[in-house]
């Protein structure tokens, strides 16, 4: 969830994360985004490094979740929208901690075209409408 939160990942860029995409020393998390065909850095925040580092003590694969299946991953992510709801009521999914990354960067005042960079997007159209949607509910 905090890679979600902290980074804006995608469930799917999520389990596909290896060790090595990690730079801890400069704070740097490399993704490679598919529908740019490039790779993006992002900053990592010193509670996230700190959260991996403890992580990775007890885990000795290449990428953060050697062990399981794309489909353990699909029903984890699945199961845990149901809790998302269950929880808080409303229809928050893992997708929605991507946006509220992004809104919070937007709200700090990086330009949107940064931010559609980071999130690994082709063009800003889907960012400005979800800008726009965000001033008109807050």
């Amino acid at each position: 969830m905090l890679l979600g939160l902290c980074v804006g990942l995608r469930s799917d860029e999520v389990f596909r994360l290896r060790w090595n995409d990690i730079n801890f020393e400069k704070g740097l998390l490399n993704i490679y985004c598919k529908k740019q065909g490039k790779i993006v850095f992002v900053s990592l925040t010193k509670a996230l490094i700190a959260e991996l580092k403890n992580y990775i003590t007890n885990y000795t694969g290449d990428r953060l979740f050697e062990d399981q299946s794309t489909e353990y991953f699909i029903r984890y992510f699945r199961m845990l929208n149901r809790k998302f709801k269950l929880l808080l009521s409303s229809d928050v999914t893992f997708k929605t901690l991507r946006h509220t990354f992004a809104t919070h960067l937007i709200k700090a005042g990086i330009p949107i075209h940064i931010v559609s960079n980071v999130l690994g997007h082709t063009n800003n159209t889907m960012m400005e409408k979800e800008a726009c949607i965000d001033a008109l509910v807050n």
